[in-house]
């Protein structure tokens, strides 16, 4: 879900490369690091990240309140857990040092964006696998339709 709705805002020029390269590397190490082993000191998010960050939670909840993400996750007896979604402190301190996060599942995150027809937004200097520019296209009605869900973002 991270990675299309990210898609999305690139796409609809909603985002900036720089938030959704660090909100990538935010998601890497949400999924590796306990609450506990997460302790950053707070920061302000700019203007822009927060404009960004508010967009992302918007789609983020259209997506898990529609009909078509319950019946998708109870056909595919997926589990979906979003308590840890987003760690504000986390994302402002990936936005802060472009270092943090550059991990395997970062490069996984990549690959995904890679995927569904995201330009770069990784610092290919920075990232292990050599991920290139990385430009296909992607179904944007497919996208609409998987999460039962479309407005401008995805239009």
């Amino acid at each position: 879900m991270t990675v299309l709705i990210l898609y999305a805002l690139l796409a609809g020029s909603k985002a900036t490369k720089e938030f959704s390269d660090a909100f990538l590397r935010h998601t890497a190490l949400v999924s590796q690091l306990h609450l506990s082993e997460r302790l950053v000191k707070p920061a302000n998010l700019d203007e822009e990240a927060t404009a960004s960050l508010e967009l992302f939670c918007d789609e983020a909840s259209a997506i898990l309140s529609s009909e078509t993400w319950k019946d998708n996750m109870a056909t595919f007896q997926c589990s979906c857990d979003v308590a840890d979604l987003i760690d504000g402190r986390l994302l402002a301190a990936c936005l802060k040092d472009k270092t943090l996060g550059r991990n395997e599942s970062y490069q996984s995150l990549l690959q995904a964006m890679k995927a569904i027809g995201s330009g770069s937004i990784g610092d290919e200097n920075s990232t292990s696998n050599g991920s290139q520019g990385m430009f296909v296209t992607c179904d944007v009605e497919l996208l609409a339709s998987t999460f039962g869900h479309q407005n401008e973002l995805i239009e």
